[in-house]
């Protein structure tokens, strides 16, 4: 287009970038864009990230390091991620003007998805606890993988008594405050859900049961710890059963715990 574009190639580009549903194709769909006013041989885009800074771009490769700044670059500021125009001149006012109302559609493209995956957090966690619930926990399930997969079914002991002695409020704030210890105690890998009211399941990946089991203990010490006890029933999935039953045999297992005492671990 040789930084000419017309006003059907901008709406083009707008229909790409406002269409794009994940964060890779908008900025494909932005970098085309400035590609398509500037006429540049190369359109870059820059994401920082905790392995350094992540290029992505179209047209013509570099020859030098993206981290020299020359005057044939203009740069656009799209969220955490910078767009590189990079030519062979300087370009137009009315060309750096096209080009920032690109980048303003790419960063409103941009605060949509950050939206949407956002509200997709949100729907997919206990709004109390922070944890995941029984949707997240149900696709987790199915991903389970028999013979090193541990489901770690979790109950308060005495939970109803709380409620009823000091009502919903105090419950909540002892529910709050034994996910963080019971998630604290868990290895970086594994995962806790909240599946019900005080009722949790951990999910493990494990060499053995007695691994397993040994997570259990930590959980039942680490509920000590905050003034309260939990009941912990551990199975390990097996490859001629579904996933619902692995969780039910790790729920005959947590009421073992309870009818033997409480404040205890029991296998299955």
């Amino acid at each position: 287009m040789n930084g000419q574009p017309t006003a059907e190639s901008l709406l083009r580009h707008t229909i790409a970038m406002t269409a794009s549903d994940d964060y890779d194709d908008l900025l494909d769909a932005a970098l085309h864009a400035i590609a398509d006013v500037s006429g540049a041989r190369t359109a870059l885009a820059l994401t920082p990230g905790r392995r350094g800074t992540r290029v992505r771009t179209v047209g013509a490769p570099l020859a030098g390091s993206t981290d020299v700044i020359g005057d044939e670059r203009h740069r656009l500021a799209v969220g955490r991620h910078t767009l590189v125009v990079v030519g062979d001149a300087e370009l137009p006012d009315r060309t750096k003007s096209l080009l920032g109302l690109v980048a303003t559609q790419a960063s409103a493209c941009l605060g949509r998805l950050e939206t949407l995956d956002r509200l997709r957090e949100e729907a997919g966690s206990d709004p109390l606890t922070g944890l995941r619930h029984s949707g997240p926990f149900g696709e987790r399930l199915a991903e389970a993988t028999p013979g090193h997969t541990a489901l770690l079914a979790i109950d308060v002991d005495n939970f109803k008594s709380i409620n009823d002695g000091y009502g919903h409020q105090a419950g909540d704030a002892v529910l709050i405050e034994l996910a963080g210890a019971l998630k604290a105690a868990l290895r970086h890998a594994d995962e806790l859900y909240r599946v019900g009211g005080d009722e949790f399941v951990a999910v493990l990946e494990v060499q053995s049961p007695e691994e397993a089991a040994g997570i259990g203990e930590r959980l039942v010490e680490a509920a000590r710890l905050v003034g309260r006890t939990v009941s912990v029933g551990v199975a390990i999935t097996r490859a001629d059963e579904e996933p619902a039953s692995t969780l039910h045999r790790a729920d005959t297992a947590l009421y073992s715990a309870k009818r033997s005492g409480r404040d205890a671990v029991a296998t299955t």
